[in-house]
């Protein structure tokens, strides 16, 4: 995440407890003021900003700002696969194409019969493109081309080129046509391609529960050769979002649990749903509001497995906090 990062060229110590207290957010200082006259001089992580693309601080930016672009997760899926070489599809497309010129032709014959006909063949090939995990804006696409694509089959300079990979399925929930990748290939190390993935895949493999996508990479000098192995990078903005630290969620197995602070030593615990993981957070769904104090394992220690478990049975019992230490 891009909090800021404090200069190493002075001594903390130097500022005043109130300064402190005022730049700092559960007893860690994410930013400070480098002076306090005539103006304050607030140093940031530019690389952090950089490397989950936010934009830099300016001068009219307050710390709520800094604290919700800081809240804003985003999920990286990182994932392998090769350049097509698909004959398949370049046939079934083919036919496709071949099929929908019929058809238009056939309307001009007035014959109900062969207008059917062509329909229907028209139809039977849109439903193999379909089983074979191309979406209807895909095959819509298609009908309107002249002959099938023929990166499918080798590459041609400066044209572009399908990347075949492949998701888990818990990824899927975070993919969508029209996503944005970056592509890099061994071959050529330090070079970034840039892609947008056009179809998922309506079938799950049984034996590794993944989904492949197929996306368009833009290959202007002609590199990417079929089957070239690919690595493939899909950054998700899941936009500004309620999360919770990796430390503070209890995983019994069957429910996902953290404890809110209620003030006093007294700690109850809650059931939470819980979506992406993004570093060391989770997205929240439900369980818990903003503004919520929560604890993690650093600064709460369950003493015994019999509090734990008192506590846990308190919940089916439907009332009740944990207090620590009695």
């Amino acid at each position: 995440q891009p909090f800021i990062d404090r200069d190493t060229a002075f001594d903390i110590e130097e500022f005043f407890p109130e300064v402190l207290d005022r730049f700092s957010i559960d007893d860690e200082v994410y930013a400070i003021p480098r002076d306090t006259a005539p103006f304050a001089c607030v140093y940031y992580n530019k690389k952090l900003f950089d490397e989950v693309k936010l934009p830099y601080p300016t001068d009219d930016w307050d710390w709520d700002d800094l604290l919700r672009l800081s809240k804003a997760l985003t999920k990286t899926i990182r994932t392998v696969g090769t350049v097509a070489h698909d004959p398949e599809l370049y046939q079934a497309q083919t036919e496709y194409i071949q099929a929908i010129q019929a058809w238009e032709r056939a309307k001009q014959s007035n014959i109900p019969e062969i207008i059917e006909q062509s329909q229907k063949l028209a139809e039977s090939s849109r439903i193999r493109l379909r089983h074979m995990g191309l979406n209807e804006e895909l095959i819509k696409e298609i009908s309107t081309w002249k002959e099938a694509e023929h990166s499918l089959l080798y590459a041609s300079p400066g044209e572009p080129v399908w990347v075949y990979a492949k998701v888990y399925e818990y990824e899927l929930p975070l993919i969508r046509d029209g996503q944005k990748l970056k592509v890099e290939v061994p071959a050529n190390p330090g070079y970034v391609f840039e892609g947008i993935l056009r179809s998922v895949d309506q079938m799950v493999d049984q034996e590794t529960r993944t989904v492949r996508i197929r996306a368009q990479v833009q290959d202007p000098g002609g590199q990417l050769k079929p089957d070239m192995f690919v690595n493939v990078t899909i950054e998700v903005d899941l936009g500004e979002v309620l999360a919770v630290p990796e430390e503070a969620v209890f995983d019994t197995g069957t429910k996902k649990i953290v404890f809110l602070d209620n003030g006093q030593g007294v700690f109850e615990p809650r059931d939470v749903v819980l979506s992406a993981k993004v570093d060391n957070f989770y997205e929240l769904k439900s369980g818990l509001q903003e503004g919520d104090r929560i604890v993690t394992s650093g600064n709460f220690l369950i003493d015994s497995e019999s509090r734990l478990k008192a506590a846990l049975e308190g919940m089916g019992a439907g009332g009740g906090g944990h207090q620590h230490g009695q």
